[in-house]
């Protein structure tokens, strides 16, 4: 979740338990998720930056906090850091698969009676108040 980018922070952030809990959430496919935890490190010209970063994201909800250099090496003993002055982790992140996210979501929408087209030009969203439920080639 470690954007600077308040709306995509918060995009990852949302999209984690989806991630976390696809088969109660989506109901069919796998997307791979592992969760590995997260951490971004920095040098000492950058670590207001990640302070503030940091700060943006917990006031977004996301489970992030700063570390010393010493909790690092807690994290992964083999981490040599001794060019780091400032960490932030992220316990609950991870990673999934695009191409498998994509095909489970296809899978869902499928069950749902989506069509789905590859390869085909998009060039009119079809709405329903505020949810987009088509689209016109």
């Amino acid at each position: 979740m470690h954007y600077s980018f308040p709306p995509e922070a918060e995009l990852a952030w949302k999209s984690l338990s989806y991630f976390a809990n696809w088969r109660e959430m989506v109901g069919v496919g796998d997307p791979g998720f592992v969760r590995t935890g997260f951490a971004i490190v920095v040098g000492s010209r950058n670590v207001a930056k990640l302070r503030t970063n940091v700060a943006m994201l917990r006031g977004l909800g996301v489970d992030t906090h700063l570390c010393e250099p010493r909790e690092l090496e807690q994290l992964d003993a083999g981490l040599n850091t001794d060019e780091i002055a400032l960490a932030a982790y992220e316990p609950l992140g991870g990673h999934a698969y695009p191409l498998a996210t994509t095909k489970a979501l296809a899978d869902a929408a499928s069950q749902l009676d989506a069509t789905i087209t590859v390869r085909t030009r998009v060039d009119k969203m079809i709405y329903r108040g505020v949810r987009a439920t088509g689209l016109e080639p």
